[in-house]
């Protein structure tokens, strides 16, 4: 099986000073034999997800994970 991560850029948050600004969300992640399949089991197990416009995908390619960070 594949992994998956699924995230959206519906929606908006507030910055400090209190203005809307957009943003992604990561919503979780799945496994499927391609990104449909993953897909649709991930909503099946996550009914929230069927209230976003639009839901990306992206297949994971190793479970690496790389430290982020900023100067």
């Amino acid at each position: 099986m594949r992994k998956y991560i699924f995230f959206t850029c519906d929606g908006s948050t507030l910055d400090p000073d209190g203005n809307e600004t957009e943003n992604s969300q990561v919503l979780g992640w799945g496994e499927g034999s391609d990104e449909m399949s993953a897909f649709e089991r991930f909503k099946s197990e996550h009914k929230f997800v069927n209230i976003y416009k639009k839901v990306s995908c992206q297949e994971i390619a190793n479970e690496q994970i790389h430290r982020i960070f900023t100067a």
